[in-house]
């Protein structure tokens, strides 16, 4: 079993790349980190950052900056989207 301190530097250098989702489960399972004192409490909190991870969506540097880009600027809806939004507004009823 890793250190208190061991399992806390890991935490912190996973969150470097992972989504907001994912940063945000590691910093929580940080803090618990700081107050917990049983080893079984460790061990959870090492259970839930393995599954955290697993679940992460790693990114790359540019990949946040790429995405705001493409919120602000969206590319014109090619072919695909438009039978989507044909077919969703089809099941809605509004066709």
């Amino acid at each position: 079993m890793m250190t208190k301190a061991e399992l806390e530097n890991q935490l912190m250098q996973e969150i470097h790349g992972l989504s907001f989702e994912a940063v945000e489960t590691l910093l929580r399972l940080t803090t618990l980190l700081k107050i917990s004192n049983t080893p079984q409490d460790m061990a959870d909190i090492q259970e839930q950052a393995i599954l955290a991870q697993e679940r992460a969506i790693h990114l790359q540097p540019g990949d946040m900056q790429e995405f705001l880009d493409a919120l602000e600027h969206p590319p014109k809806p090619n072919a695909a989207l438009k039978e989507a939004a044909r077919l969703h507004r089809q099941m809605l009823g509004d066709a």
